[in-house]
């Protein structure tokens, strides 16, 4: 039960977008999501999915408990982000997120000296990011830990105590 727990928890964490409605695959791509899919395309999407499926596969195999299921979690990676359905998603949040006018006026700045720069060392900056997250969240988890059961000893002491049965006489 508790690696069950650990694998929906990974896997929740890194399938946010499988919650969103998928977006209707035969119909026309209208310039806006066209727009979506070049600027998509230019900041390294493609790459997006793989990244996720080799960062939950580090998180996957940092616990030992999950090893004998390595292969499972493998072949259940490769479903959940290869197939496309994971750049389609991504394409329309983009669409979402900015109007095509923004859209089209990030592709000319990433088109830029200024904007290729940002695209060629944000990889290693958001990487940087992460490092320093996972640091700052190892050094402060005793707290997290003891929050949580201090939690947890609370709502024990706040559950309905039973009522005593009452013993019937033998007969």
């Amino acid at each position: 039960m508790k690696i069950f727990r650990i694998v929906c928890g990974l896997a929740a964490l890194f399938c946010f977008a499988s919650a969103l409605p998928a977006a209707d695959a035969k119909a026309a791509i209208s310039s806006h999501e066209q727009a979506a899919r070049e600027l998509y395309g230019m900041v390294g999407g493609q790459k997006l999915a793989a990244a996720a499926g080799s960062a939950m596969m580090v998180q996957f195999a940092s616990n030992p408990e999950l090893a004998p299921y390595k292969d499972i979690l493998e072949g259940w990676i490769q479903k959940v982000y290869a197939g496309g359905a994971f750049d389609k998603e991504m394409v329309r949040i983009y669409a979402e997120a900015y109007a095509e006018d923004e859209l089209r006026q990030l592709i000319a700045f990433y088109q830029t000296p200024i904007g290729r720069k940002t695209l060629q060392i944000m990889p290693e900056l958001m990487q940087k990011g992460m490092a320093v997250g996972q640091k700052l969240a190892q050094e402060h988890l005793p707290e997290l830990q003891q929050a949580i059961a201090a939690r947890e000893s609370e709502l024990k002491a706040q559950e309905p105590k039973p009522a005593p049965q009452e013993q019937k006489p033998p007969r």
